[in-house]
């Protein structure tokens, strides 16, 4: 999950670590690694600035005023769901009536692992650059994960939810599947598993966005050593940030 680069004619060496944007064991499996190499750079780059107020993100999560879930689906399906979410997740439906799907999705992710610490990796990392006193800096800004956000087709929300309510066991392996993968570093094979899951919105989701990041770390590199922290499906694949980074001469190794 960790390599080191830089271009060849530089002494100067970056690292760019993969993330997991969970607060479980296999999250944390890299952890102090990672915070090892981050120490030997000047600055640390999150996938966003985590220090920015996210209070604004909050109501992007949330239906349009007077739309429930419960309508969508109406009364007899959305009590099948419901019955469904509790029994396998634990998840009151009821009560998020309001919010979109994806946010939906993501808190039924997050019941199906462990939480053995208590903040996600990333807060982790950023906590810890804080207190090495590294310049903190962010790849993309709210606003621009706010733009992906509203970007996600509200049908496919819909579509991908109902396949979790349909699919729970499915849904569950896949989950724990992508936790051994990164536990053992295979970055690969996470990267295929995320691609083929999230569907037909991979390209807003992962490929426009590693070009933009690829496009500010390369800018990022040139005044300083960088800590790169993302998630780790943005790494890998022929679309990743590692080979959109190496198409501009950066070698690489994994550490």
């Amino acid at each position: 999950m960790l390599y080191r680069f830089h271009r060849p004619n530089s002494q100067v060496s970056h690292y760019i670590f993969g993330t997991l944007h969970l607060s479980t064991d296999a999250a944390y499996a890299h952890a102090l690694k990672a915070r090892n190499y981050m120490m030997q750079t000047s600055a640390y780059i999150a996938e966003m600035d985590l220090s920015s107020d996210k209070s604004p993100l909050a109501k992007y999560m949330m239906l349009p005023e007077g739309e429930k879930n419960s309508d969508h689906w109406g009364e007899k399906k959305f009590n099948k769901y419901q019955h469904i979410s509790k029994k396998a997740f634990g998840i009151n439906l009821a009560e998020m009536d309001v919010m979109i799907p994806f946010y939906i999705q993501n808190r039924i992710t997050e019941a199906v692992v462990q939480n053995k610490y208590h903040q996600p990796l990333d807060y982790y990392l950023w906590v810890e650059a804080t207190m090495l006193e590294k310049e903190l800096l962010g790849l993309e800004t709210l606003e621009e994960q706010i733009q992906i956000l509203n970007q996600i087709p509200m049908d496919y929300q819909y579509k991908m939810l109902q396949n979790t309510f349909k699919n729970t066991k499915s849904f569950r392996k896949n989950i724990l599947r992508i936790e051994t993968l990164y536990r053992k570093g295979q970055t690969d094979e996470l990267f295929r598993t995320t691609k083929k899951t999230i569907g037909r919105i991979r390209k807003m989701m992962l490929y426009d966005r590693n070009i933009i990041m690829a496009e500010r770390i390369d800018s990022l590199c040139q005044s300083q050593s960088i800590f790169v922290s993302i998630g780790a499906a943005h790494l890998s694949g022929n679309k990743g940030v590692i080979a959109l980074l190496s198409r501009q001469g950066y070698k690489f190794q994994a550490v």
